[in-house]
């Protein structure tokens, strides 16, 4: 599959997306829209006013799940924003699906954010963070059941 089928196929299975790009001054913007799909491998966005949001690079998101977080279903796609006649479009550059697609998949995406995380930390000679687990524990006891 292509970035472009693999997008197409994706974008089927949520009712919308969050996209987010730069304004002009560099700052970034998030609006939530349903993309349409157009046979030059773009997706057709409509841009809210307030958005503000200037040709350049940019990501398209969407994820979803039940009510008790289960179920996860996800994607991400980078790209650029393009002028076009009718506003802006989105080119995806790069797909990855972050749950729910094949089990490896989510796999290795879980693998790539926890290299991705050493990194981060290893660069600013960081511990990695203890999680405080006994204060969680304690805290869901008292959510009522």
């Amino acid at each position: 599959m292509t970035v472009t089928s693999d997008l197409g196929q994706a974008l089927g299975e949520f009712p919308s997306v969050v996209v987010t790009g730069t304004d002009p001054d560099g700052y970034p913007a998030s609006f939530r829209c349903r993309p349409e799909k157009d046979p030059a491998g773009v997706l057709r966005l409509d841009v809210p006013a307030w958005a503000g949001l200037a040709p350049g690079p940019a990501s398209v998101m969407a994820h979803s799940h039940n009510e008790q977080l289960w179920d996860l279903r996800g994607f991400v796609a980078k790209g650029t924003l393009e002028a076009s006649g009718e506003g802006l479009v989105f080119r995806p550059l790069t797909f990855t699906r972050t749950a729910g697609g094949p089990p490896l998949d989510t796999i290795k995406f879980i693998r790539a954010c926890r290299r991705t995380a050493a990194r981060y930390l290893a660069r600013r000679g960081l511990a990695r963070p203890a999680v405080p687990w006994d204060t969680i524990k304690a805290a869901k006891k008292t959510l009522p059941r």
